[in-house]
């Protein structure tokens, strides 16, 4: 189970030891966590900022624990997850989220985008509460590319953290 850079990097290790490859873990391991570690260096940690990551499909949407690999990435930058496993936000519940009043909310679709997009609208968009979040007010309702997001990004996790940096320094 993959669920944050040190997994796949460890995982890594392990194959590229079996097959004698140990530049392959070098080039895909040691230099993209060279990289990582650089990334997360450029945003300051301010443990006060929060944020909510969603997951939307045509059919479902659901809130993203702090198990999901993605939630690692945001986590790594000192965010603090609304929906952590420790938190009650279990299910999607509007007055729960407007309550906690995340900072951020990151969005990644599954399935066909725009099928999944007319879902969170339906859903999200369209409940007047959910504009009064800052997330919302301030611009920081952000759409995840699925390549870093909804699948493991493996050998790009960098380009992941990067994407994450991008976002907090405009913001």
């Amino acid at each position: 189970e993959i669920d944050s850079f040190e997994d796949y990097k460890s995982c890594m290790k392990e194959l590229t030891t079996l097959t004698g490859r140990e530049d392959l873990y070098e080039q895909n391991a040691v230099q993209v966590g060279e990289r990582i570690e650089a990334i997360k260096a450029e945003v300051t940690n301010d443990d006060t900022r929060t944020f909510l990551a969603l997951r939307v499909s045509a059919t479902k949407n659901k809130v993203l624990k702090d198990d999901y690999f993605a939630c690692e990435i945001f986590r790594d930058f000192g965010l603090r997850n609304i929906a952590g496993d420790d938190s009650r936000i279990d299910e999607l519940n509007i007055e729960a989220i407007v309550a906690a009043n995340p900072d951020y909310i990151f969005i990644s679709p599954q399935g066909k985008e725009s099928e999944a997009m007319e879902s969170y609208k339906t859903q999200f968009e369209s409940n007047e509460v959910w504009s009064s979040l800052d997330a919302v007010n301030r611009g920081r309702l952000y759409t995840m590319p699925k390549d870093y997001f909804q699948y493991k990004p493996n050998a790009q996790w960098d380009l992941a953290y990067e994407y994450v940096r991008d976002l907090l320094k405009e913001s």
